[in-house]
């Protein structure tokens, strides 16, 4: 059995959102940031969220059951806080073999379509586990822990898109794809907020 921590990504400004999107209230009037905690609680104990441009704000929302790390290179892009977080879950869940990464805005992913991942890494322990949908790999994203020094150094704002994206096309392949048309579904603005209303 894996040890699964997960890492949810919750640093970014969202300047396209005019606003800290992650407080936003949700259909049912629950905090989009606290509807992605709640779905990744149910497939993994230990979760650990990185802030950044809200850290504040954020903070006073947040569960006991979570850990906080902020990151003041924020602004740097998405790599910094994957970094950032690989490591605190490395010093403070030992026992972690994989690593959950999670972004903050994606609220129509559920806690079942997140125990599919967990099923397939757990199958195949060695390999990342990507979210896959319109062709590509995608977080949310299952990386073992021999790709944790890969994710440290990653930079800019891509995040671990080209890591996975890479590995699928290896020989043989070192990504796993799942089809999870959920991760597609990402609040980058207000509009796109109404589309996940009128879906949930």
């Amino acid at each position: 059995m894996i040890q699964l921590s997960t890492l949810i990504l919750a640093a970014g400004r969202s300047h396209r959102f005019n606003g800290n999107k992650l407080l936003t209230r949700m259909p049912d009037g629950q905090l989009m940031v606290l509807r992605i905690i709640a779905q990744c609680a149910a497939v993994t104990e230990n979760i650990m969220v990185v802030t950044g441009a809200h850290h504040k704000q954020l903070s006073r929302h947040l569960p006991d059951n979570v850990n906080i790390i902020y990151n003041p290179d924020w602004h740097e892009g998405m790599s910094g806080s994957i970094a950032t977080g690989v490591q605190q879950i490395h010093q403070c869940y030992p026992t972690t073999t994989h690593i959950l990464i999670m972004l903050g805005d994606l609220p129509a992913v559920t806690a079942p379509s997140l125990e599919v991942l967990k099923e397939v890494a757990e199958l195949e322990p060695e390999k990342m586990v990507a979210s896959y949908w319109n062709g590509k790999c995608t977080a949310p994203a299952i990386f073992p822990g021999q790709y944790w020094p890969h994710l440290r150094q990653l930079q800019g704002d891509n995040g671990a898109g080209r890591l996975l994206n890479n590995g699928l096309y290896q020989q043989p392949p070192q990504t796993f794809p799942v089809p999870h048309p959920e991760a597609a579904l990402d609040i980058d603005t207000t509009e796109a907020l109404k589309k996940l209303a009128q879906r949930l």
